[in-house]
């Protein structure tokens, strides 16, 4: 995935934390504002895939009523994004949709938007937070902790040593399948996607770096811990989402 090259004056942080105080780019549009969605996504939903989820954005922010920017050319479309695809069967909390929308001018244009959106959603997506930027902001995902309920204390245990022992390691090279290319494999450094690794009262989590090259696979994490899906005592939940501003 490309990207663009990051500026010196780059924030990284949570949502809330890097638009604290943030005045315009000077390269955005003078009409347009950049609206950014958080959700939640529970139950059910969290087994819809990334093309789903994006049509069900779509769907949303149409009937809405909100003042969306399109397109251009033969088939417009409205300006929207989910900047970090979600695995089937994960569920989230901190999930973005990024739509451009028409300048109003008004103070309460982010609360606006997060009235008309909210009634909206199917049940499983709930919307947290509306924040508005200017347009000539872009959004990257930078981290985010993975969350693994582990009911058995044997296996959270076990899960822990394996833990301890992956962190003391600078490098762990992996195969991983290359499904783009058929019967492909290529080599991963998976340690350094990882950047800690701790224990809860009922599980794990797992902090990863999401880089401009990808992110380490639900498989390769739970490989990394010794553990199969049959140990996990519900859904994986993806939290606590760190973005990068440029």
């Amino acid at each position: 995935m490309a990207q663009d090259v990051f500026r010196e004056d780059s924030r990284v942080g949570t949502l809330a934390d890097i638009v604290v105080n943030l005045g315009p780019s000077g390269r955005g549009h003078q009409d347009h504002v950049t609206a950014v969605v958080e959700l939640r996504i529970s139950g059910l939903a969290g087994y819809l895939s990334h093309s789903d989820l994006m049509r069900v954005a779509q769907r949303v922010c149409v009937r809405s009523g909100v003042d969306l920017v399109y397109s251009q050319g033969f088939n417009p479309h409205p300006r929207l994004s989910m900047p970090l695809p979600k695995s089937v069967g994960l569920v989230s909390d901190g999930d973005i949709v990024v739509l451009r929308v028409q300048r109003t001018g008004s103070p309460d244009q982010a609360q606006a938007v997060a009235d008309a959106l909210r009634s909206q959603w199917p049940e499983g997506i709930e919307l947290q937070r509306v924040f508005l930027l200017d347009s000539g902001y872009t959004l990257y995902p930078y981290q985010a902790d993975f969350e693994m309920t582990l009911p058995d204390q044997a296996v959270l245990e076990a899960a822990h040593a394996e833990a301890e022992q992956f962190m003391s390691q600078t490098h762990l090279i992996i195969e991983r399948n290359n499904w783009k290319k058929k019967y492909k494999t290529k080599q991963l450094d998976i340690r350094s996607y990882i950047t800690a690794i701790m224990k809860t009262h009922g599980g794990i989590v797992v902090t990863c770096q999401i880089r401009d090259d990808g992110a380490i696979r639900v498989d390769e994490m739970l490989g990394v811990l010794g553990l199969a899906p049959e140990n996990l005592g519900g859904p994986i939940q993806r939290k606590r989402l760190h973005w990068r501003l440029n």
